[in-house]
This record gives C-alpha cells, sequence and structure tokens, in this order.
C-alpha cells in the first residue's frame, strides 16, 4: 500500500449471525490476509499475479459424461 492508497478493508467483510464472514477469497499462494480481485471471467491476486478462470455453464461436464485425457467428454 503505497502513498496514498485508501484501501477500504471493511468491504471485504460481512456479519451475519454474530459471526464475521469473508466476502472475497483470499489468495492460496500469499495466504491469510491477501484478497483476490473478482472480475466477470477470473479470479486475480494482486500481489503474485495468481489467476484462477471460472467455468461457463456451456463448459461444465454434464451429469452421465466423463473426460478423457484431452479434455474432451466421453460416455460411460
Amino acid at each position: 500500500m503505497g502513498k496514498g492508497s485508501n484501501t477500504q478493508v471493511w468491504k471485504y467483510y460481512t456479519v451475519e449471525d454474530d459471526r464475521i464472514r469473508k466476502v472475497r477469497r483470499e489468495c492460496p499462494r500469499c495466504g491469510r490476509g491477501v484478497f483476490m480481485a473478482e472480475h466477470s471471467d477470473r479470479v486475480t491476486c494482486g500481489r503474485c499475479k495468481y489467476t484462477e478462470f471460472k467455468r461457463k455453464e456451456k463448459e461444465r461436464v454434464g451429469k452421465g459424461a466423463e473426460e478423457d485425457g484431452k479434455g474432451k467428454r466421453r460416455k460411460q
């Protein structure tokens, strides 16, 4: 956090039933306290650049189909 940064960490938490819950995910590489940014198609860490892409509903493997090693679906 450099000079002039305005971090509003209170936006990353909510209170539900007398418990504090994190709104955003934490980075698996950086650990506790480093939150990941939500984009439309991915979740990214601004510190180490770790990225996880979100799957679209069309790309999800349907019930009764299994993926082979090449990413293609095959019938059981």
